[in-house]
């Protein structure tokens, strides 16, 4: 096995099984209740060598995929993917509690006033973002609805924290407005996702066959959807 299998054996008084418990961080522990007899572990280890094995496996695998570290600085640049477009961000100094932010130039951002509270700043920011997914993902997702024959009745676009869309039972699909940060295809597939909802409004078998048949390859955006929010900014999500 692999070096981060480190067994460490804990008596617990509180323990009345043995278990194991492995991370990347801690390696292998196994905790066993007072007056265990240690001799039993080896033959433990070999029953459990499957599972720990494959776990092992699995916490190299999120280990190597993980996220890289978030940032919370304030951007002064903003690269919007799924629109193909970079803005610019200026911050100017001025005696005011608050801060206005105006488009200056092309694909330029001006925030003016108490530029020194970043809260504010990130704040003002997060607004564009959300007023910048309307101006841009609405008319998409309608282009998109009306190319796949799949109408919905009203869209609204939001900050949230960690689904990329919804459908309600009204026809009101809302979307998140960190799509922004994702490429132009999985955008459009999660505006299919959710326009599929209009027919089921659920995961069943009949919906995936839906989705199925608008998108072959759904099963690969699906997993790449899983995966998105390492794409968003610090700035965005703190």
């Amino acid at each position: 096995m692999s070096d981060i299998i480190r067994p460490q054996i804990r008596v617990s008084t509180r323990a009345r099984h043995v278990y194991l418990r492995l991370s990347i961080r801690d390696g292998l522990q196994i905790i066993v209740p007072e007056k265990y007899d240690l001799a039993r572990i080896p033959a433990l280890l070999e029953k459990k060598k499957t599972w720990i094995e494959s776990t092992q496996r699995r916490l190299a695998k999120d280990y190597l995929n993980r996220p890289p570290e978030l940032t919370y600085q304030l951007p002064t640049q903003i690269t919007l993917p799924a629109l193909g477009e970079t803005w610019l961000v200026k911050y100017l100094e001025q005696s005011s509690n608050t801060i206005t932010l105006r488009r200056g130039g092309e694909n330029l951002l001006v925030l003016t006033g108490k530029i020194q509270s970043e809260m504010l700043c990130r704040r003002v920011l997060r607004r564009w973002l959300v007023q910048r997914g309307q101006e841009a993902l609405i008319p998409w997702l309608r282009q998109t609805s009306y190319e796949l024959e799949l109408q919905f009745g009203k869209a609204t676009v939001r900050l949230q924290k960690s689904r990329w869309g919804s459908c309600s039972r009204h026809k009101t699909i809302s979307l998140n407005a960190k799509l922004l940060f994702l490429n132009p295809e999985l955008v459009r597939y999660l505006f299919l996702h959710e326009l599929c909802h209009l027919l089921q409004m659920n995961h069943s078998e009949s919906y995936w066959r839906l989705v199925a048949s608008k998108e072959p390859d759904y099963l690969a955006f699906d997993r790449a959807l899983r995966y998105g929010m390492r794409a968003v900014p610090g700035w965005v999500v703190h």
